[in-house]
């Protein structure tokens, strides 16, 4: 075995009992690896939203303070008390950040699953991400190609996973087409993708004309621009025409699920035989897999009862494919990192810089489209 790093720099998040998140970089040991994990030394890994989330835990950007030395910086922050009411499991435990990942395997136990994976440049799905070193589960690795770099593959998990079982649900439940919010994102331009090179019907919604064209120019038939006076009347159109009853929202609070669900109950009335006393009969289903937006979501009594809404997550589509399938999609992605699921990253902070409050500002704002890389080695 690879003679191991002792110790590892690595970002944890805090809640402590006054209403305060406290973010801070420490060293840690590094712990060798059991018969069947591997260490891997990580030189990328992704910002999402959930990280920023899980880390800032909802603190209010205006009250962040900076702390701790250049070499170890810190930073606290106020929690509004309606979010902290939530937050009580949390206080007091130091929980480490960074859900995806990719770098080089080190060290790696007995087993052949780990030995299989030593030297190998893997993408790896977990909740410690930020950190110089980490131990994990040989299954938890998806190894890429030799010519791809780990900041290739650095989010070549969640995202492109999301995109697929997206598609995939919306088959395995018998719908038709996919009605898809915050289009433009990264996981909405991965569906689209993958919906054009099956023939798929997809409706995009998107919140400003750029974003539209931007979707068209890649080959996007229907795209609906909520900004427009005229986006309820178009997404019904789009809907009729595509058959998309099937919509997946990572908006999720506001008006924006009930303009889908009555938009599908008016383009279903529109159909023969389609109506009942209680609206039409024609299946419909929402589900929320994200919150852009935090305020509650809202359902009318005119979408009829035909319908369901619900919430989605990558972790429910794992445990429903099963390993198999899981195994054989983790496949293919692997071997679409630099064509289907290629991304662009608008910044990179090493660990010490993510934990300063100016650079908070930049990839906090959590932009559609944007994504920032973290390199812990520099």
């Amino acid at each position: 075995m690879t003679e191991l790093p002792t110790k590892s720099k690595q970002i944890f998040s805090t809640v402590s009992e006054d209403a305060k998140v406290h973010l801070a970089l420490k060293e840690v040991d590094v712990r060798p690896p059991e018969d069947d994990e591997v260490v891997i030394r990580i030189e990328a890994a992704t910002m999402h939203p959930s990280d920023f989330y899980t880390g800032f835990a909802s603190a209010k950007l205006d009250t962040l303070e900076q702390g701790g030395t250049p070499e170890f910086p810190t930073i606290s922050g106020s929690i509004p008390p309606q979010m902290f009411a939530a937050l009580t499991k949390r206080i007091g435990l130091e929980k480490p950040i960074g859900n995806e990942g990719a770098g080089t395997v080190i060290a790696a136990g007995s087993s052949d699953a780990a030995q299989a994976l030593m030297g190998k440049t893997v993408a790896v799905l977990g909740r410690q991400m930020f950190a110089e070193y980490i131990t994990v589960k040989a299954p938890m690795c998806m190894p890429v190609a030799d010519d791809v770099r780990a900041d290739e593959c650095a989010a070549s998990v969640i995202n492109p996973l999301t995109a697929t079982g997206i598609l995939e649900t919306t088959k395995l439940e018998g719908f038709k087409g996919i009605v898809h919010t915050a289009a433009a994102s990264t996981v909405g331009q991965f569906l689209l993708k993958l919906c054009l090179a099956e023939g798929f019907p997809l409706v995009n919604i998107v919140r400003r004309p750029e974003q539209a064209q931007m979707l068209r120019e890649m080959g996007a038939t229907h795209v609906c621009d909520s900004s427009l006076e005229s986006f309820e009347d178009d997404l019904e159109q789009a809907i009729f025409e595509t058959g998309a009853y099937m919509a997946f929202d990572a908006v999720g609070g506001g008006p924006l699920g009930e303009q889908i669900l009555l938009a599908m109950e008016r383009a279903a009335l529109r159909g023969p035989e389609a109506w009942s006393v209680y609206g039409s009969t024609q299946p419909k289903c929402l589900y929320i897999y994200g919150r852009l937006d935090r305020r509650s979501a809202q359902i009318s009594p005119r979408t009829g009862f035909a319908w369901r809404a619900g919430g989605w997550l990558t972790s429910h589509f794992r445990e429903r494919v099963g390993l198999k399938r899981l195994f054989e999609i983790r496949t293919g992605i692997a071997k679409q990192v630099k064509t289907t699921f290629k991304q662009e990253f608008a910044q990179r902070f090493t660990l010490e810089e993510v934990l300063q409050v100016e650079n908070v500002k930049s990839y906090g704002t959590l932009t559609t489209g944007k994504k920032y890389l973290v390199t812990p080695h520099g």
